[in-house]
């Protein structure tokens, strides 16, 4: 791997406070050596333990089943599906990650179970989700007589949990998650390499682009500080404008992330906790159709960091029109037309003052990828150090799981 994988324009906005998010940078990074809790995710790409083990692990399910499905949901399954759905590999991978009744019963009578492997994956081992799609499978593989142990691994920690019981009471092959790593950190853990190594997805050359974020400094800094200049300008929904198509489910990944992380109530002096915007992910050329109106005639209260590719930006060129009607597409492409959109887009914003930046990867491959989820971890855990919230905690989301639990008669 060679030379830049992504290059970023920050626009006509003048950046702010570099060398305080440089300290911060510092901080997160001195945390995550000295393993401080919630910061294991800081040293993953660093070592290849996790790697080795979901190798190992594959050479454990027999060749005879193909077809992997992942039974997860949030953090159990955004990262990976992110990475898979960019590369676009040939082994087959199925996300169910969510519960809508009908669609799920669907998808469970489309699929071969002797060809299937399930893997279960929850951190705490508790996922309401992540169980009852578990029992399903359950039900199903028994009354095709087929062995649990023989189509299913666990993916939890390794603690006392309802799935980890589970796991223990059947003797199903088990993968540990990290006790010091959080669900939408957890990419290059077994949470994501196992689906990923599974899919053929070169795992070392995933850590090698997350490698490459770690040294970029300068580019974590400058894009944090287009987030923190627009939270100054109050604009208080941050757009993710990708006009890459195999970014769709990264998008998905990057809401979660800054959602769950940066949305607290609180800070760490239990004052309240500065106000952070909205995240929302848009595809172009696609919302150009939809959203671009209220963007540029509604509330001037978003910012808009866009993401371009020079892959998508290529293709095969029209040379000879069918019809007089289409001549002007002669010697164009819907590659280069999708450039010419995304530009067109960004000064449209940008003459209506409107906060905008460009990031743009260079080649559309696996370090690539690698680079965006670990570049936008950075980016994300140092706003947090800045803003001096807890980004790893969800109090939020664990009071519906509360609830939910207590609806069904059980206790956490």
């Amino acid at each position: 791997m060679t030379g830049d994988l992504l290059n970023f324009d920050p626009g006509n906005v003048k950046s702010e406070a570099e060398d305080k998010i440089l300290q911060a940078l510092e901080s997160i990074r001195n945390a995550g050596e000295a393993q401080k809790p919630d910061m294991g995710w800081v040293g993953l790409p660093f070592e290849i333990k996790y790697i080795k083990m979901v190798q190992n692990w594959k050479k454990t399910v027999s060749k005879k089943q193909l077809t992997l499905c992942v039974l997860g949901i949030g953090g159990s399954s955004l990262g990976a599906k992110a990475v898979y759905d960019f590369l676009m590999p040939d082994s087959k991978v199925l996300f169910f990650d969510n519960i809508d009744g009908d669609w799920f019963q669907k998808r469970l009578k489309s699929i071969d179970f002797e060809d299937c492997h399930f893997l279960a994956i929850s951190k705490s081992g508790e996922t309401c989700e992540t169980l009852f799609q578990l029992e399903h499978v359950c039900q199903e593989l028994k009354a095709k007589k087929l062995a649990f142990g023989n189509h299913i691994t666990v993916i939890t920690e390794d603690k006392s949990s309802r799935l980890k019981s589970f796991c223990e009471e059947f003797s199903l092959r088990f993968l540990p998650v990290p006790n010091d790593v959080g669900g939408r950190f957890s990419v290059f853990s077994n949470v994501g390499l196992a689906p990923l190594v599974w899919a053929g997805v070169p795992a070392r050359k995933l850590f090698e682009g997350a490698l490459w974020a770690s040294k970029q400094k300068k580019l974590v800094a400058q894009i944090a500080s287009f987030y923190l200049k627009s939270l100054s300008r109050e604009e208080w929904i941050n757009v993710l404008w990708m006009y890459v198509e195999n970014l769709r489910t990264f998008g998905l990944w990057f809401e979660q992330l800054w959602a769950e992380s940066l949305g607290k109530s609180l800070d760490h002096s239990g004052k309240p906790a500065p106000r952070v915007s909205t995240p929302m992910t848009c595809i172009g050329a696609t919302d150009q159709h939809s959203l671009l109106q209220q963007f540029t005639e509604g509330p001037k209260d978003k910012s808009f960091l866009f993401i371009r590719s020079h892959g998508s930006e290529t293709s095969k060129e029209i040379k000879k029109p069918i019809s007089q009607a289409l001549e002007f597409t002669k010697n164009h492409s819907v590659g280069k037309l999708l450039a010419i959109e995304a530009q067109g887009t960004q000064k449209n914003l940008d003459d209506l003052n409107l906060h905008t930046a460009l990031l743009t990867i260079n080649k559309n491959d696996v370090y690539t990828i690698g680079a965006l989820i670990y570049l936008f971890e950075l980016v994300v855990a140092t706003l947090g150090e800045i803003l001096e919230i807890n980004v790893y905690n969800q109090p939020g989301v664990e009071a519906v799981k509360k609830f939910t639990l207590s609806a069904l008669g059980g206790s956490r």
